[in-house]
């Protein structure tokens, strides 16, 4: 016999294998016991050994997804909850912990859904964050620091105040750390890897000229630079371009799903007062 879910006044129905009521007025507290029911109603006839991982797997994302939005409190709405597409982007994540753990990135998978959350978000922005969601499983690390890269060299780049722009330290400690988060642990890369972020959704491809590129970049981006000193003056920064143009990732822009990636694995490793209103597009 098929039964209806029906829902109060105060309340919605979340969907998975069963139905599950919540009630709108949901507090913190109710994050973990929802993600509980999804794992629950979602993997029922798992074997015993594959069970108890995949309860861990859901456990330490939970936790890490928990913190994120306690911390961020202040901006969200927390019953948001209660509907249907953010209970369905959890649902997402959830299932994604379960199977993959740290197999995946679960610290962007939950900020993904502290950022859901948020109580200013356009349209267009929780949209790229659900895509982003089902996206991140099916991103290997390698591609997701080259979205990284393309956001910030691409779209972004640290603005130098007047009074540093001699200090040439200041501006270089920035592409160093660039270079040590997105470059420096790289492994097994191949151009492969851009074509897939490309097929998948979050870039798309437009012409530059190669040769060109470093110099007019450079010359756009910070004009008080001496282009001739860059080996000697800026080393990470000049790392950090030669990379980005041998691997052509100059001819590629980010989607907003791609962007609100970049942004978060920026926010995760260098700037952590990054948010996705101000810097996606």
């Amino acid at each position: 016999m098929s039964q209806k879910a029906t829902a109060s006044e105060n309340a919605s129905i979340l969907q998975a294998e069963g139905n599950i009521t919540i009630n709108q007025n949901v507090s913190f507290t109710e994050v973990e016991r929802i993600c509980t029911i999804l794992f629950e109603n979602n993997f029922p006839k798992l074997l015993d050994d594959a069970k108890k991982q995949s309860e861990e797997h859901v456990r330490s994302f939970v936790k890490i997804a928990l913190e994120k939005i306690e911390r961020s409190q202040s901006t969200i709405d927390i019953a948001k909850l209660a509907e249907p597409d953010v209970q369905s982007t959890f649902n997402s994540a959830v299932m994604t912990a379960a199977r993959k753990g740290d197999k995946t990135d679960l610290d962007i998978l939950a900020e993904l859904l502290s950022n859901r959350l948020q109580s200013g978000n356009s349209d267009a922005i929780d949209l790229a964050i659900e895509f982003a969601v089902e996206l991140i499983p099916k991103l290997t690390n390698a591609q997701l620091n080259l979205i990284a890269l393309i956001k910030y060299i691409g779209e972004m780049c640290v603005n130098i105040p007047s009074f540093l722009q001699n200090d040439a330290m200041y501006l270089d400690d920035y592409y160093r750390k660039v270079y040590i988060a997105f470059i420096d642990n790289i492994e097994n890369f191949t151009a492969g890897d851009i074509y897939t972020i490309s097929s998948l959704g979050a870039a798309c491809t437009f012409e530059r000229d190669k040769l060109s590129f470093k110099s007019s970049w450079v010359r756009n981006t910070y004009s008080f630079i001496d282009f001739t000193s860059l080996p000697s003056k800026y080393p990470h920064l000049n790392l950090v371009l030669n990379f980005y143009i041998e691997n052509n990732l100059h001819r590629y822009t980010l989607s907003t799903v791609g962007q609100v990636i970049g942004v978060l694995l920026l926010k995760k490793h260098i700037f952590p007062n990054f948010s996705l209103s101000d810097y996606v597009n």
